[in-house]
């Protein structure tokens, strides 16, 4: 168990490494030499855990979309809000995830937009893995004010196209997280409360 645990540690520190290259430097450009000069990580000790930058991608990508399931799976809805009112504090729980692994983002974006072509496959399979988790987090909230099982199912995956909209649309691939970031998850939360009153709610006044 301690030998397993020592190994975690030694990939994350290598994941933590190679995140913040493929955010400086995007997929294409990266290096597996930076990574280990800046990481002062041997070659050896990368190739025991990763076979080539497409796997080291992908191992990036995995473990932050790990960690955040893990993150949220702490998430509690309160019972004496509304339905928006916790959605709105599901959202905003999401995004702090994010804004703890800023660096993250643009590899996650990437991943989505531009995988590497023969990693596709893969990184779909971690996202649906992983995204579940979340997903069922998500639909213990909705169905505390919703008994009909397919319009719980159908606003999950409204939530969650907005979510990927808003990941995509207000930030995408030009996201710095050296500069304001907190102006972009404020950007994010009221477009996403907009979005919400829609969806629950409609275009017409009320």
């Amino acid at each position: 168990m301690e030998q397993a645990k020592k190994a975690q540690l030694s990939r994350d520190e290598i994941i933590r490494v190679a995140t913040h290259e493929f955010s400086d430097y995007g997929y294409e450009n990266a290096s597996i030499n930076r990574i280990c000069r800046d990481g002062n990580i041997s070659k050896g000790r990368l190739y025991h855990y990763f076979r080539d930058k497409p796997d080291i991608f992908v191992g990036c990508f995995e473990r932050h979309y790990q960690f955040a399931a893990e993150y949220m799976n702490n998430f509690e809805a309160n019972s004496e809000l509304t339905l928006k009112e916790n959605l709105l504090l599901f959202f905003k729980t999401w995004q702090s995830f994010w804004q703890k692994h800023p660096f993250a983002i643009r590899l996650i974006v990437e991943a989505k937009v531009l995988p590497p072509s023969l990693q596709k496959e893969r990184i779909a399979t971690v996202r649906y893995t992983e995204l579940q988790k979340i997903t069922d987090i998500l639909n213990s909230i909705i169905k505390q004010y919703i008994d009909d099982e397919r319009t719980q199912a159908l606003l999950v995956k409204m939530i969650w196209v907005i979510i990927e909209y808003l990941g995509l649309s207000v930030g995408g691939t030009e996201v710095d997280p050296k500069k304001d970031f907190q102006t972009l998850l404020d950007s994010q939360r009221v477009r996403f409360e907009e979005i919400i009153d829609v969806v629950m709610f409609g275009v017409m006044p009320r």
